[in-house]
This record gives C-alpha cells, sequence and structure tokens, in this order.
C-alpha cells in the first residue's frame, strides 16, 4: 500500500514514521491529484501552502476520493480540508479537527503558521491560536488561570496579526501586569494542539499500513465541469520540464497579452482539431436569450431576423467559440513548450531572454510574495497600472479569467507576475 503524507512544521519531533509513508512538504494545489496519478492508496494531508501558493483544491480531494483512495487529514489545513469534505468521505482526525466540525473554531486563521525552509526543520515563526488555546486550557486545569482570564487574553491575542502572534508579543500586549507575568510562566509550559493532533493522524497511518485499507468506496460521481477539465490538464502538466530560463522567457511574454494570446492560438492551431457539439447549442442560446433579455421567442426571432442570422447559425457560432476557449484554457500548460518554438521561430526568444535577464539582475532576482492582506486590492491596482502603462484594455475585469488566459494557475501567480514587472520600472526609475 502507497501512503503519502504532506506536513511540514505541525511535524512531531520525537514521533517515528512507520515504514512505507512517503513524506512530502506542505501541499500546493495539484499536489493531491499528482499523489493520486503516481499511485497513492492513502493520502494524509496536514500542512499545506497558501498565501504565496494556491493551497490544495477541495475538487482534486473529491478526485482522489472519486479514484478510490483514502484522503485523512488533521492539525491544520489537512483539518480544514476534511470539516469542509467529510460528507463525500475525507476522514478527520485530533480535538482540532472535532472543535472545526462542531463550530467551536471558525477562523481559518487559528491554525495557520508562517515557517521557515525544510532545510531547517519548517520552524515556525508564529504560534497559531489554537496552541494558545490548548495551552491555556491545560493551564486552567491545573488552576492556574480562570476562564475569565482565558476569554480576556484570547480576545486579546485575536486582535493580533497571526503571522506577529508568539508569546513575547501576547504577554507584552496583556493587561494587567500580574495577569502578564503568570502568562509568561504558563507558555514555559506551551501546548503544541497541531503537532498533538499530527501524531494522532501518523498512529493511524502505521496501523492502516500494518492492518491494509481497502480501496475507498466513493457514493458520489465528480462532476468534469469545464473549470475541473482546465485544473486536470493544469496539474497533469505543470511539470511540464521547461527550465527556469524557458519559464522566465514565457513570463516576459505573458506581459504582451496580445502576443500571448496570439501565439497561442497559432501553437493551438498547428496541432488541435476543433470537434463541433451540436447538442450543446441549445443550452448556448438559452443563455444568450438570457443574457440579452429576450424572453419570449417572438422577441428572439425578432432579434434573429434584425441581425440577419438564424437560429442553427447562432448555435453553431456560439459552440465554435465555446470549444475554443474551453480548448485553450485546458491546453494552455501543455502548448508551453510549443509557445517558446514559436518564439524561436519568430527569432523573438533571444528578445524575451535578454528582458528576463535584465529583470533578474535588476531584482537580485528574488520572489515577490504576494501580501496576505488586501491581495485583491493590491492586484487591482497593478492590473490598472499594467493597463494604464501598456495602454491595453485588457478583455475580462475577472483576475481569474485572466490568469488563465495568460496561462497562469490562478490570481496568486498573476499576482506575481505583474509585481515583478512593477518592481522592475520601478527599480529602473530610481536608478536613472
Amino acid at each position: 500500500m502507497k501512503v503519502v503524507l504532506f506536513i511540514g512544521p505541525s511535524l512531531p519531533e520525537e514521533i517515528q514514521l512507520p515504514d512505507g509513508v512517503e513524506l512530502r512538504p506542505p501541499a500546493a494545489a495539484g499536489d493531491v491529484f499528482r499523489a493520486v496519478r503516481r499511485g497513492a492508496n492513502l493520502i494524509a494531508l496536514v500542512d499545506a501552502r497558501f498565501q504565496d501558493f494556491q493551497t490544495v483544491q477541495h475538487k482534486e480531494i473529491l478526485y482522489a476520493l472519486e479514484q478510490g483512495v483514502h484522503v485523512w487529514g488533521a492539525a491544520s489545513m489537512g483539518a480544514l480540508r476534511a470539516v469542509e469534505c467529510d460528507t463525500f468521505g475525507m476522514l478527520g482526525f485530533g480535538k482540532i479537527y472535532r472543535d472545526y466540525r462542531d463550530g467551536v473554531l471558525v477562523d481559518d486563521h487559528e491554525v495557520a503558521v508562517q515557517h521557515g525552509p525544510e532545510e531547517l526543520g519548517y520552524p515556525a515563526l508564529n504560534e497559531p491560536l489554537v496552541n494558545v488555546r490548548a495551552t491555556l486550557s491545560a493551564a486552567e486545569n491545573a488552576d492556574r488561570i480562570s476562564s475569565k482570564e482565558i476569554t480576556d487574553v484570547l480576545k486579546v491575542a485575536a486582535k493580533i496579526p497571526y503571522t506577529k502572534l508568539t508569546w513575547p508579543v501576547l504577554c507584552d500586549a496583556v493587561e494587567p501586569a500580574t495577569l502578564a507575568l503568570r502568562l509568561r510562566e504558563i507558555s514555559e509550559q506551551k501546548v503544541d494542539a497541531k503537532k498533538s493532533d499530527a501524531a494522532e493522524l501518523i498512529n493511524a497511518l502505521g496501523d492502516a499500513l500494518t492492518s491494509g485499507l481497502s480501496p475507498f468506496q466513493p457514493t458520489f460521481d465528480l462532476q468534469r465541469t469545464h473549470h475541473w477539465k482546465a485544473l486536470e490538464a493544469r496539474y497533469s502538466t505543470a511539470e511540464d520540464g521547461l527550465s527556469e530560463i524557458e519559464q522566465a522567457v514565457l513570463d516576459e511574454l505573458r506581459l504582451d497579452p496580445v502576443r500571448y494570446r496570439n501565439r497561442l492560438l497559432r501553437a493551438f492551431a498547428r496541432r488541435a482539431s476543433m470537434v463541433q457539439r451540436p447538442e450543446a447549442d441549445l443550452q448556448l442560446i438559452e443563455g444568450l436569450r438570457t443574457d440579452l433579455g429576450l424572453g419570449t421567442a417572438s422577441a428572439f426571432h425578432e432579434w434573429l431576423t434584425a441581425n440577419e442570422t438564424t437560429e442553427a447559425e447562432l448555435g453553431a457560432f456560439l459552440s465554435s467559440d465555446e470549444a475554443l476557449e474551453e480548448a485553450l484554457d485546458r491546453t494552455a500548460h501543455e502548448l508551453a513548450p510549443a509557445l517558446l518554438d514559436e518564439l524561436r521561430a519568430d527569432n523573438l526568444f533571444e528578445d524575451y531572454l535578454a528582458r528576463a535577464e535584465a529583470k533578474a539582475e535588476l531584482l537580485g532576482d528574488r520572489r515577490m510574495a504576494v501580501p496576505a492582506a488586501f491581495a485583491d486590492f493590491d492586484l487591482r491596482d497593478l492590473l490598472d497600472w499594467f493597463c494604464q502603462s501598456r495602454r491595453l484594455a485588457l478583455p475580462t475585469d475577472d483576475a481569474d479569467d485572466l490568469a488563465r488566459s495568460l496561462g497562469l494557475s490562478d490570481r496568486t501567480a498573476l499576482h506575481r507576475l505583474l509585481r515583478r514587472e512593477f518592481e522592475r520600472v520601478r527599480a529602473r526609475e530610481d536608478a536613472a
């Protein structure tokens, strides 16, 4: 049996991993999907990436369950996803999972931890609020703090941004001074609720490896929506073998959206054949009628006559347009190498490479993190700046749609792309 465990800062130092567990770093979007494709029978999710990466998607968990793969979760993102997907069969472990399930905990940030790199053992840079709660609860059981004092401390803790929440910061913010002093003493025996729950899950993995598991039996059918097909294609081809240099060239091409779209269409046309789907025409026509406010058949036929078309011709056009957009979304990542070949054929590859290298030199090749707070607001400002500086009218106001049209995974990737370009322009202006 193949067991995959996604974990990072929640891994207990003292626990011995069962033989046969494949240890993976905190999961990002697509990692659960790829684990299924690589033959996992049981996927255990504890920690996951967020902020600078798109996090694990609910639908890839449903995909795993549909494929007969057991999915378990605990302690951190695993607990959140287990609560959200337990109706479909994901299994949750630990007190944190139960507290979210029962409504004792509500805010996702209760379990959020910023941490250092894997090479240093994922050192936690803040104290998650669930650990503060667990520590205070243990102190109350030992008659070291009252329930009212716990309520007061938690009110203070809730006002501190989770990225800055540490025991010293919390103790400095608490009043009166006598309570703050006692809190410092309590923090010397802090409880790590996340690691405790992770240990419970890991022990269960050991039992499963010993006794074995039959394939999971799903009770639902995963709907292969347009969005899912695009995600499936993206996750299948995310590891496309492009070098860092080629990825950088592709990013520079994305900053020229019109040229990117033209080259994508050309690369697609070289290999794709469109298949008409007449059975979908009626649904597309009804959608257009709704958008146009043509509620009656006579009003719709008057509109067709005024526009010199027929219902059959309109249906064929809408079906072709829908199929093209769906096909482009589905194959954008797959066509990445072909896009680079288009640039080489046009003798443009070296120009974009020079831009990428100049940007890396100017910025010290530092990666632009996307701020957690007001991320959408910042992205809106960046999009406005980008359009004005390029004299562009973008085809959509939806950041996710725009990201997909440029072959990016999500709005976070779009945010990072535009931020790097903004920093490049600002650095050049500062140097001038």
